[in-house]
């Protein structure tokens, strides 16, 4: 039977389980280990090949000298061993903000523009990128796409409007759509959704999509999120006499953490992104 050479989780050796530090499927980051190739070893790890061939060498009547013209071990294909690569990365980080009518919606937006930019000017030590979803009216906004930069978020977040009804399901879709096609450009950076909203949606989706209830659709957008197995955390910026339960509810749906927010300040908001990313599943 070949050895167990698998590597162990990445997700041990990162301190505290920071996502700092990520498995990369190229031949990027640092050698850390082996394990069995999932299809064709397209990086071969050496040592622990020939480790894994090492007990059989009787059984297949390899001689341990090469003075005949034999080779000194017979590798099986069944012995290769695929490298396991770790390089460190950040998050992306998507903003989804209610710009709506409801109540705070302004303090919302000054909140989270300060904890986005807080988070942007020590991007360059995690190397996250972080992007900002707005939604109001019937229509979410890209307001800030995937960036690392600072400067680009004062510009892009100066003045935005604010009032209307509360599209949440057109939001969600919207997210899922920015994480699928950053996915595919940096399919080794995980995402983080942070949710700033009541989620008192009243709104369905677009288009003859909606079940009806527009609650019930963006119940429907959380749980296809989930599948895709994004992290989230949902921060509720109610007052607690305020807050009815649907807020718990989209985090429940989502699979993610509900964060009562005491208050809707930017370094509450950093310091609830900055605590989730510590999480082991970010």
């Amino acid at each position: 039977k070949p050895l167990n050479l698998d590597a162990p989780d990445s997700q041990a050796r990162a301190s505290h389980g920071k996502r700092m530090v990520s498995r990369v499927s190229d031949r990027r980051g640092r050698y850390v280990g082996a394990a069995l190739p999932d299809s064709k070893v397209t990086d071969i790890a050496v040592d622990a090949t020939l480790r894994a061939a090492s007990p059989y060498q009787l059984r297949r009547g390899a001689c341990h000298t090469a003075t005949d013209g034999n080779l000194a071990l017979k590798v099986e294909a069944w012995d290769l061993r695929q490298k396991v690569r770790e390089s460190r990365v950040g998050n992306l980080v998507v903003f989804l903000v209610d710009s709506s009518g409801s109540m705070g919606a302004q303090q919302r937006m000054v909140a989270t523009k300060g904890a986005v930019i807080s988070l942007l000017m020590d991007a360059y030590q995690r190397r996250d990128r972080v992007a900002m979803i707005a939604f109001r009216g019937t229509q979410a906004e890209v307001v800030l796409p995937p960036t690392g930069s600072p400067k680009l978020a004062q510009q892009r977040l100066g003045n935005l409007p604010t009032g209307g009804r509360t599209p949440m399901a057109k939001a969600l879709a919207d997210a899922q759509r920015l994480i699928k096609q950053q996915k595919q450009r940096s399919p080794d950076t995980p995402p983080l959704l942070v949710i700033v909203s009541d989620c008192r949606a009243n709104v369905g989706m677009p288009g003859g999509e909606s079940s009806g209830d527009p609650f019930d659709d963006a119940l429907r957008m959380c749980e296809e999120l989930r599948q895709d197995k994004v992290s989230a955390i949902v921060l509720d910026p109610a007052p607690r006499s305020n807050r009815f339960g649907l807020v718990e509810s989209i985090a429940d749906a989502l699979g993610g953490e509900y964060i009562p927010l005491n208050e809707l300040r930017a370094n509450a908001i950093h310091a609830a992104v900055r605590q989730a990313q510590k999480a082991p599943d970010c």
